[in-house]
């Protein structure tokens, strides 16, 4: 067990992490003498043993083809699972309007419709999301007359996918649900 210091201090490396783009996993070990296995996995005694920063950069061109769409006047929102720091780090690299500020899905779902309605004409990264609050974003979107595009790849991204008027699903690395979910799929990612 940790104690209130070492927490602190994975925390902060962590965020240091995170704040550079990187998705970060805790890694942990747990021995078990016992041929039965505990019900809940959290009955394990957990032993953390380190960090994984995984960098995964966004495609150079990225920025430029959002600059097109901004010229257009498509506004860009990213919903993503990943961290704030993460996702405030990627949507800078990647020029997106607006990243200094974000709601997490916690949040989404506490919001009631009408202030989730004002919120997303405001907020442009979406942090720590989850279905149902991805999908609440998108319903948001779609009751102020926006007309929302998702693109998306991940059975997480399944429902929002559904309830977006032009759902895209990656054609590649794209799960079957966000393909069955989507109105397009992008064969070349």
């Amino acid at each position: 067990k940790m104690n209130e210091q070492d927490k602190h201090d994975v925390g902060e490396a962590i965020k240091t992490m995170a704040s550079h783009g990187n998705r970060v996993i805790a890694v942990c070990s747990a021995s078990w003498g016992n041929k039965d296995f505990p019900q809940n996995q959290d009955d394990f005694d957990w032993q953390f043993e380190g960090l994984l920063a995984l960098y995964d950069p966004p495609k150079k061109e990225l920025k430029m083809v959002f600059d097109q769409w901004y010229s257009a006047g498509i506004t860009i929102k990213l919903l993503t699972g990943d961290y704030e720091v993460t996702a405030m780090n990627v949507a800078r690299e990647t020029g997106i309007k607006n990243c200094d500020t974000g709601i997490n899905g916690e949040e989404v779902m506490q919001l009631s419709k009408e202030e989730l309605q004002s919120r997303v004409k405001q907020v442009n990264i979406f942090t720590r999301m989850f279905p149902d609050a991805k999908l609440r974003v998108i319903d948001a979107l779609k009751a102020n007359d926006e007309i929302v595009a998702m693109i998306g790849d991940g059975i997480n991204d399944g429902p929002a996918l559904r309830s977006s008027q032009i759902g895209i699903a990656m054609g590649d690395k794209g799960t079957e649900i966000a393909k069955e979910a989507s109105d397009l799929i992008v064969i070349d990612d």
